[in-house]
């Protein structure tokens, strides 16, 4: 009895993991849990909802901000299959060492947490994002896992998408230019700390680093930029 449940349980976690993945292989994403959970606290501070995505495919976006976010976020995008380890390795001797390391993080995980979980930091979570990461690495393209990440990362509170930020921007996804795109990429680690509006000296600081490295990138393989 206890076995078949196990298998009744096992069975109903693989169909209800996989079908959101191969649906979001070529649907787009306009809603998130993670949306749904900053939903309740922006409701409370701003009494407005939060605008939904306004999904842009891959091909309308400026090819400037592939680009930056790889830059700036996950140098072995097109190398690795969802897990850096050399950043993890760094962040664990950090960590033990008392300090803080920015990053180790793949552009992998960060769509498995923002597309199928919540913000929520637990270890399930954490074993929830592995799994998905690993799901999204075997389902989907490259260039598929960074058109989600694109359309569904918050950029400002309340600020989801490429294309919700470019209107914060007073531009569109397909003129974003080399500046604007690197700005985006280095608001992303605390989209409530860094303004993509009249930005900070660290903001600017730290968009002309990632331009430097996006003139570094060697051409895509996959066809990214």
């Amino acid at each position: 009895m206890l076995s078949r449940i196990l298998v009744y349980l096992t069975e109903a976690f693989l169909v209800l993991t996989f079908f959101p993945v191969i649906a979001f292989s070529f649907l787009p994403v306009q809603y998130t849990p993670f949306m749904i959970y900053k939903n309740v606290s922006h409701v409370e501070t701003q009494g407005t909802f939060i605008k939904p995505i306004q999904w842009q495919g891959f091909n309308n976006i400026s090819k400037y901000l592939p680009m930056a976010l790889i830059a700036s976020e996950d140098q072995k995008f097109e190398q690795h299959l969802g897990f850096d380890w050399e950043a993890i390795q760094k962040v664990f001797k950090r960590n033990k060492q008392g300090k803080k390391l920015r990053g180790g993080s793949t552009i992998s995980q960060q769509v498995a947490k923002n597309a199928f979980l919540t913000e929520h930091r637990t270890w399930l979570r954490k074993g929830l994002e592995a799994w998905f990461t690993g799901l999204i690495e075997m389902c989907w393209s490259k260039k598929r896992i960074l058109e989600v990440y694109m359309n569904i990362v918050e950029f400002q509170p309340g600020v989801f998408g490429v294309k919700n930020a470019s209107d914060v921007l007073k531009t569109t996804p397909e003129q974003l230019t080399k500046s604007f795109a690197a700005r985006l990429a280095v608001v992303l680690p605390a989209p409530t700390k860094y303004k993509l509006v009249s930005p900070g000296p660290y903001v600017y600081r730290r968009t002309n680093w990632v331009k430097q490295q996006m003139y570094y990138l060697t051409p895509s393989k996959k066809g990214l930029y």
